[in-house]
């Protein structure tokens, strides 16, 4: 029984039905063209998927209810220098909760121009790659409730956001200059045994509030 597909030579055409005589693989890569309701209806038909890479696809309507039908035994989602997101230049609010989502590749939401409220909350995001908020200009960036132990340099770099929210995490490193090219107003974090320093260490500014839980 075929358990692992990976189509990395073209673009799929996402239609109802599409594997419907492999509903039983656990891993799938795949490129798509094709809309929303057409990755929902993936979600339904592969019954024992675990492990999920969407990479360079162009599907436009990617919202919270997107992945609802997504099998529970679901334990990997994986962006990979996605455009999901193109076409949604006016999408203000993006919330994927509960998606068992594991990392966030660079530049993933780099088509959201007018993105204001990112929430990512209740993953297992254990990785973010190197500015993989980079050009994004929020209110709100809700990472809480995931699985990060580190904050890396690099990792927030581009990003201009009121309000940073990692509590929750099991972080208990901040790397040197880990928030040198963010600007930010206010920090959240859960109050453990966090190394590496202090704002000045952490690279910002005395305007940042660091609030600890």
């Amino acid at each position: 029984m075929l358990q692992s597909l990976n189509i990395i030579s073209g673009i799929v055409v996402a239609e109802p039905n599409l594997f419907f005589h492999i509903k039983h693989i656990s891993y799938l890569s795949i490129r798509i063209d094709g809309h929303k309701q057409s990755l929902e209806s993936l979600g339904q038909e592969l019954l024992d998927l675990k492990t999920f890479t969407l990479f360079n696809s162009n599907v436009g309507n990617i919202n919270i209810s997107t992945f609802d039908n997504f099998p529970s035994g679901l334990t990997q989602l994986i962006f990979s220098k996605s455009q999901s997101f193109a076409g949604l230049n006016n999408l203000e609010n993006l919330k994927i909760m509960y998606e068992k989502i594991t990392d966030i590749d660079s530049d993933t939401f780099r088509n959201l121009k007018s993105l204001k409220n990112l929430t990512l909350s209740h993953n297992k995001i254990y990785d973010i790659y190197d500015k993989a908020f980079h050009g994004l200009n929020l209110q709100l960036l809700d990472l809480k409730y995931n699985k990060l132990t580190a904050i890396k340099k690099e990792m927030f770099s581009g990003l201009k956001c009121k309000v940073l929210d990692l509590s929750m995490n099991e972080i208990s490193l901040i790397e040197s200059n880990s928030f040198k090219n963010m600007i930010c107003q206010l920090i959240f974090v859960t109050s453990l045994n966090i190394q590496g320093g202090d704002k000045n260490y952490w690279g910002l500014s005395n305007a940042t509030e660091i609030i600890k839980l």
